[in-house]
């Protein structure tokens, strides 16, 4: 599992240097795919960012939804998504695959992304940390590239307590962690629990908080749930108090 980090500056250099002050805080943490056979490649979409002059990096952007059934096809989105970590000004370049770009639009509107144009290729700026964006090409917002970004993660689960569920780096099918047979991969929390989903994680599966308290559900990974049976919902909330699900993508 390879986690690429870009510094504006390196603490470890033990120099005093006179810089602006947001130069020091500006930082980008791409996750790599952990594994291109479960967590699909998305080819519609090529991402790769940068902060200030520093070189481009690619960064993986997924297609987790699949091919919808015949049934659902019409009705159901089947977004791309990429994501990453990030403090300061990220410029993101776009590639669009396949297909001819004859408009696109950055959303939210309320936002105003600056964005630019060249051909197939889409160059836009998150200019704050926390950002969630979704690219929309060709009049399909159901084939959206979907964009994440927060800030660093800070005040970490210990996981080793009894009471937290934790999800490492790599590709993880929740019944599996679980210890389940079949085809069970939803998972009915107890109370006074936490799920944490590191960065750099994929887990497949869903969640149900149902008559339970103080649950929470956070990290930076992704919950993709893709085969989740009946077709039901990551996350399922009944007569529950007090849940909290952050920031996950």
């Amino acid at each position: 599992m390879q986690t690429t980090k870009l510094t504006m500056l390196s603490a470890m250099t033990g120099a005093a240097m006179s810089v602006p002050a947001s130069a020091a805080s500006d930082a980008l943490t791409i996750y790599q795919n952990p594994d291109p056979s479960q967590a699909k490649p998305s080819a519609r979409y090529s991402v790769e960012a940068r902060q200030g002059a520093n070189a481009w990096q690619t960064v993986p952007a997924y297609d987790l939804f699949g091919p919808q059934e015949p049934y659902n096809h019409d009705i159901t989105a089947q977004p791309h998504i990429a994501y990453f970590d990030s403090t300061g000004d990220v410029q993101l370049r776009v590639k669009v695959n396949g297909v001819t770009v004859s408009n696109y639009v950055v959303r939210p509107k309320s936002k105003d992304v600056v964005s630019t144009r060249s051909d197939d290729q889409i160059t836009l700026t998150m200019t704050d940390f926390k950002r969630q964006i979704c690219l929309e090409v060709n009049d399909q917002p159901k084939q959206a590239l979907v964009l994440f970004s927060n800030p660093p993660e800070t005040n970490m689960p210990n996981t080793n307590d009894s009471n937290v569920l934790d999800i490492g780096p790599g590709y993880t099918q929740l019944r599996t962690k679980l210890g389940l047979d079949g085809y069970v991969k939803s998972f009915h929390e107890k109370s006074n629990y936490t799920v944490y989903v590191a960065g750099g994680a994929i887990l497949d599966g869903a969640f149900v908080f149902d008559n339970r308290s103080n649950i929470t559900l956070r990290g930076h990974g992704v919950l993709a749930s893709r085969h989740v049976e009946n077709a039901g919902p990551a996350l399922f909330r009944n007569g529950t108090s007090n849940s909290r699900v952050e920031n996950l993508r």
